[in-house]
């Protein structure tokens, strides 16, 4: 049923003001569900992240043991897309993945560094690599 304007609500007798009432009345049950569903739905992944959080904690000390292999990856860039300039080291970001190799594990770490232009402070970075599993750190095991 529509909504009506409180203009058309004095045109209308009891029993379709029941009707409206009832019609409203079930709208506001089904977006309550809808958010209870939802609300739901959060909590579980919120659960799930914790999880993986606190797994990655307890492996930290079996990681750290392990061998490393550093890859770096440079942005495309030698200058600032923007104006052309010329472009310093500004830091980078350092992301670590475990991969499995046949036998044994190692850490691969992935050096990102961060440049920015002279001219204009730009900052350019290389895209970090993708993961078999979003924010995960197992690697993809070639």
């Amino acid at each position: 049923m529509d909504a009506a304007t409180p203009r058309d609500l004095d045109q209308l007798d009891s029993e379709a003001l029941k009707a409206l009432i009832l019609a409203l009345r079930e709208q506001v049950f089904s977006h309550q569900k809808q958010l209870t569903t939802q609300q739901e739905e959060i909590l579980s992944q919120r659960e799930q992240l914790a999880s993986r959080d606190s797994e990655i904690e307890h492996l930290k000390p079996l990681i750290a043991k392990l061998p490393r292999e550093v890859r770096k990856v440079l942005p495309k860039q030698e200058a600032c897309p923007d104006c052309g300039g010329k472009v310093k080291h500004l830091g980078e970001d350092v992301s670590e993945i475990l991969e499995y190799v046949p036998a044994s594990l190692k850490v691969i770490q992935y050096i990102r560094p961060k440049l920015a232009c002279a001219c204009c402070d730009r900052i350019v970075q290389a895209a970090a690599p993708s993961r078999p599993i979003e924010r995960g750190i197992a690697g993809p095991g070639h």
